[in-house]
């Protein structure tokens, strides 16, 4: 019996999916949040690369470039990067 309610749930379910994706508006909205998810997703990336190359610059240890290399930053990034610490 649960099965047949459960079955039920996901046909209506399903129905519903179908009339949105009708919908113009709702193509719309939900195309918006995705690109503002991969937006969010890329920065959360690039973030985490300055991060990363932060924490090298501060060991002493690496180059500029071996730090680039490592990071993923443009060389022009972290020289920039390089700089913003040391004025902090």
């Amino acid at each position: 019996m649960f099965l047949v309610k459960k079955n039920a749930v996901f046909m209506r379910l399903v129905a519903f999916r179908k009339r949105l994706r009708k919908s113009e508006k709702w193509r719309l909205d939900y195309m918006t949040l995705q690109m503002h998810y991969q937006e969010k997703f890329e920065q959360g990336i690039e973030q985490e690369k300055i991060d990363s190359a932060t924490r090298m610059i501060e060991t002493g240890k690496l180059s500029s470039k071996e730090i680039a290399l490592y990071s993923g930053l443009t060389l022009e990034q972290v020289l920039e990067l390089e700089k913003k610490l040391q004025l902090a």
